[in-house]
């Protein structure tokens, strides 16, 4: 498989990858295979157990990395398979840019700066301008019957409050039931 770097806004060598692969610190060959070629060894798994720890661990791990060699960072779900379709997420024009990755079947993706963590990349200059935490609790109804927004929901809202722009496109299939051998 052959991918145009040249059209990507981000240096793939100036860029980390950080995998969440809680519980076990498994990944799908795919993505294994996709990063590899792309990133030449700069990932690494991240095994945090709660969602919302999860996240914001990340996020505060890249931004103490090394300004000198990382610039750019990709976060992606353990269960997700990029496709031949994926690398035009990389070509997006936007502070944060997520591939669109199987969501739900719910019309996730409708809006023009819809979010969702599964899969995206961003810069260090746009992360540091969001209010940590960066991702916090769902939002719940009054009665804490029904959630009524999720984690990428307020990531989102703080990257928007921030002044930053939101992208999407691009493709990845993502299994959440772990279904894939």
């Amino acid at each position: 498989m052959t991918f145009e770097v040249g059209k990507w806004r981000i240096d793939p060598k100036r860029a980390f990858v950080f995998i969440y692969a809680w519980p076990d610190n498994w990944l799908t060959a795919d993505l294994a295979a996709w990063v590899t070629r792309r990133f030449e060894g700069r990932w690494g798994t991240f095994v945090v157990q709660d969602q919302l720890c999860a996240r914001n661990s990340v996020m505060h791990t890249a931004m103490q990395s090394s300004p000198e060699l990382y610039d750019a960072f990709v976060f992606v779900d353990n269960d997700v398979r990029p496709t031949a379709d994926s690398d035009a997420a990389f070509c997006l024009d936007a502070d944060i840019c997520a591939c669109e990755t199987d969501h739900h079947g719910d019309g996730a993706w409708r809006w023009p700066n819809a979010f969702h963590d599964s899969f995206w990349w961003t810069t260090r200059t746009a992360l540091a301008k969001i209010e940590q935490p960066y991702f916090t609790p769902p939002v719940y109804n009054v009665g804490y019957t029904a959630r009524t927004g999720c984690l990428c929901e307020t990531f989102r809202s703080k990257a928007l409050s921030a002044g930053l722009t939101i992208a999407h496109g691009g493709h990845a299939a993502h299994d959440q039931k772990r279904t894939w051998a």
